[in-house]
């Protein structure tokens, strides 16, 4: 079976040293009753813990769901509040993280001919509430 998103996006930064921790849960009574993958606040999979930058969340998904994700951090409400500008507010910072297989320079400077997961990120801020 195929690694996850979020399971991509813990295991880079884990090599990179980061602390990081999913925070999305599984709720089997959710969906239907088929169940469904809850995120904390409705928008975050994982929390990374940056000494000197703070406390990230990040959302992950598929490279063709980045535009669809960013959507969604922008409009969820939590309790009756947009939750992204609450937690930009609270000193968080907030990312996307989209996988998708791209091409990749080699020490060379030629481009393979082989693929590999690469991220997009995009870090969410106030400016994109305004």
């Amino acid at each position: 079976m195929s690694e996850s998103p979020t399971q991509r996006t813990l295991r880079h930064l884990r090599t990179e040293g980061e602390v990081v921790g999913i925070v999305e849960k599984w709720n089997q009574y959710g969906g239907g009753g088929h169940g469904i993958r809850q995120d904390l606040f409705g928008i975050l999979d994982l929390v990374c813990l940056r000494p000197g930058t703070g406390i990230v969340g990040i959302q992950c998904c598929a490279g063709s769901g980045h535009a669809a994700h960013k959507q969604k951090i922008l409009t969820t409400e939590f309790r009756g509040l947009l939750i992204a500008p609450v937690w930009l507010a609270c000193c968080g910072r907030i990312e996307i993280w989209s996988w998708s297989k791209r091409k990749f320079k080699l020490a060379s400077g030629k481009w393979s001919n082989a693929f590999r997961w690469t991220p997009r990120v995009e870090e969410i801020t106030q400016e994109d509430f305004e």
